[in-house]
Formats: C-alpha cells, sequence, structure tokens
C-alpha cells in the first residue's frame, strides 16, 4: 500500500493520500485529520479495537503532521522525522500446536 507522495505542489498529507487514490494506487484508507489531541487518541483507542476487521494487519499507526511545509521545517532527527510518531499495539499473541515434524 501507499503511504506517501513526494509532490512539493501538495499542501497537506491528506491531499498526497487522496491524490494517490486519484492516481490508482491502493491506501489503508485509515487517513483521517483530527482537530484535538484527544481525537487522536480515540483514534488510537478505536484502531487498537478495530484493527483484527481490517482486510490487511497492521501492529500499530503513525500520527504526523498533516501540513506538509511545517513538516519539513521540524526535520528529521537519524531517520525520525520530528513531525511524526508511530504508535504500536500490543503484539497479537496466538496458540499453535505442532503436530508433525519431518
Amino acid at each position: 500500500m501507499a503511504y506517501d507522495l513526494v509532490e512539493p505542489n501538495l499542501p497537506t498529507h491528506k491531499e498526497a493520500y487522496d491524490q494517490l487514490r486519484a492516481y490508482g494506487f491502493q491506501t489503508s484508507m485509515q487517513d483521517n485529520v483530527f482537530d484535538s489531541l484527544s481525537s487522536v487518541f480515540q483514534e488510537i483507542k478505536h484502531l487498537g479495537e478495530t484493527r483484527g476487521g481490517l482486510p490487511f494487519n497492521t501492529d500499530g499507526m503513525v500520527i504526523k503532521i498533516n501540513d506538509r511545509a511545517i513538516y519539513q521545517r521540524l526535520g528529521i532527527v537519524g531517520k525520525t522525522p520530528r513531525a511524526a510518531v508511530a504508535f504500536k499495539y500490543p503484539a497479537e499473541e496466538s496458540t499453535t500446536k505442532v503436530r508433525d515434524i519431518v
């Protein structure tokens, strides 16, 4: 799935996701814009509760500043952008029964 588009004329990440879809790329369809930090925390909780029903596996979500100019100005430290943070959910666990070893 596509998750970013290097296009300097697009002012927001939301517009980049919309453009990716317009080009025919598949995206997670989980891109949202929030107006408060509490809304972001609600989405983290919601995705944690519903991620098992998604048509793909996910172990977390990336939260980033929508404004691409601000995103660029904040820069990168090592490989980590200052304007984005990854939230990881606890690992899913299951039991496997070994029936035979050949």
